[in-house]
């Protein structure tokens, strides 16, 4: 359930400023609103975070979850110095891929004229025999020596075309050839460099390795730096009109009795709201009971209503579930997954949300498995315990010959199933639009109703062609 929200301004002396900032912070209820001014401490604060984040990004690339190394603690004074160490050791870790990258791609290029000394061919240049290196084709070279005006060479080249050394002056462009550009160092030269270059670029892979130790201590720092960074924005925030101080932001509507006790112990005024249309108050998601328990999915895929959206956490649960047991399909499988919840529950003497939710699947596995006769997917096994037959539904069983089916038949009732399944959720979905937008007067209502008929007669003739064509197949 989607927690309703008060707007609430607070409004006080000036000089009390840094005084109910930091009793807000403690009373920890008050959601600023989006409202912060352009602030040197924050855009400081907000640049130190970000370079802690980066840092952490790369840590996690050399975490190995089978052998984690042992969690350590720092000074400040030592995170300081790591901090430092890391950063300096990311910006050369790109600065060395950069370099590899060139290396390499200028180490294809010559490779296949060989390890040769690029100074000694300036030094003839020198001397006053220049030399022009190009690539060739065996039709082209035919042509290039019927010329007498060209005066040539061919060099050692292991590639597919022929490579030369024109004499003197360049070839005619007419002459479809490609011109090789002389490197600045040898094949050997660039190969020595690339070599040193990867050692270096292995001890900072070394060097992040050895940092995962310390994961734990710079989140410490990151949420240590969200707390000021809140902070600061909260006093960029608050508006100064001469003597008085004003703050804006939101708060659970069943903490508004306990906001006015706090305002009254603090000695400041306030006035407390419905947010308006334009507002944009944050969303606080509160569950009871088995509701909670989709919970952990949310968490997973970062998931979170808007605070004017219909929290569909019930129905989101209701048809995970049944999916989730529909794919497995397996009674003996969901004993599986009920008997990994309750180890997890005994490991951590506690059932937690996820605990419930591999019990609540599980469960429901055992339970669909039950009702198809699948255990393990063995015939025999349902064979020769009689007591599990009497669970199965006959048309949805996966050994329909036990009971006097055949599999179309089984096949033909799963699949109108599925379909009344597919139009129950898509029905369902523009029924709780309809009523939510009716309640908040939208006319788009009548564009959901719309949708929801036509659920409904693509059902009914989606239904009724699949049955035609069915018996059509049957009387062939």
């Amino acid at each position: 359930m989607i927690e309703r929200m008060k707007k609430v301004t607070v409004f006080s002396e000036s000089r009390r400023k840094h005084q109910l900032l930091l009793a807000l912070r403690e009373f920890g209820v008050v959601h600023i609103s989006n409202m912060v001014q352009k602030s040197e401490s924050v855009d400081k604060l907000e640049r130190k975070n970000s370079e802690y984040e980066n840092v952490v990004r790369a840590i996690e690339e050399y975490v190995d979850k089978k052998n984690k190394k042992e969690a350590k603690s720092l000074s400040d004074a030592e995170f300081t110095t790591l901090n430092a160490n890391l950063n300096a050791a990311l910006a050369e870790k790109d600065k060395l891929k950069d370099e590899i990258i060139a290396l390499t791609q200028e180490k294809e290029r010559i490779l296949p004229f060989g390890d040769f000394d690029p100074v000694e061919v300036k030094k003839l240049e020198a001397d006053g025999i220049p030399l022009y290196f190009y690539t060739i084709a065996k039709k082209e070279l035919d042509k290039l020596s019927k010329d007498e005006n060209v005066k040539y060479i061919r060099v050692a080249y292991s590639g597919k075309l022929f490579a030369i050394a024109a004499v003197g002056e360049p070839i005619s462009a007419e002459v479809s050839a490609t011109s090789f550009t002389l490197p600045k160092e040898s094949l050997g030269s660039i190969e020595a460099k690339l070599l040193e270059k990867k050692e270096k670029l292995e001890r900072i892979d070394e060097q992040f390795r050895n940092a995962t130790a310390y994961l734990g201590v710079y989140k410490e720092h990151i949420a240590i730096e969200n707390e000021k960074i809140t902070f600061e924005k909260a006093s960029a925030t608050v508006a100064d009109e001469d003597q008085i101080i004003y703050l804006s932001g939101y708060i659970p509507a069943d903490k508004a009795e306990e906001f006015k006790a706090f305002c009254k112990k603090e000695v400041c005024a306030y006035l407390i709201d419905d947010p308006s249309d334009e507002d944009e108050p944050p969303t606080k998601v509160k569950n009871k009971g088995p509701i909670n328990l989709i919970k952990p999915v949310f968490d997973m895929l970062g998931l979170i209503p808007g605070y004017r959206e219909y929290d569909i956490s019930l129905y989101f649960l209701l048809f995970l579930t049944l999916f989730f047991a529909m794919i497995i399909g397996d009674a003996g499988y969901g004993l599986i997954f009920v008997a990994i919840g309750a180890l997890l529950n005994i490991k951590s003497k506690k059932c937690n949300t996820l605990n419930a939710l591999i019990y609540v699947a599980g469960g429901a596995t055992v339970i669909w498995g039950a009702l198809t006769g699948t255990w393990f997917g063995s015939e025999w096994i349902l064979k020769n315990v009689p007591i599990l037959q009497k669970f199965v539904i006959p048309a949805l069983t996966n050994f329909p010959e036990l009971f006097g089916f055949d599999g179309q038949t089984t096949q033909d009732a799963m699949m109108k199933f599925c379909f009344q399944l597919g139009a129950i959720h898509i029905g369902l979905a523009c029924g709780i639009n309809i009523v939510s937008k009716i309640k908040n007067k939208d006319l788009s209502f009548v564009a959901d109703l719309g949708w929801f008929i036509d659920t409904i007669l693509l059902y009914i003739v989606t239904k009724h062609i699949i049955t035609y064509f069915q018996k059509k197949v049957k009387r062939f």
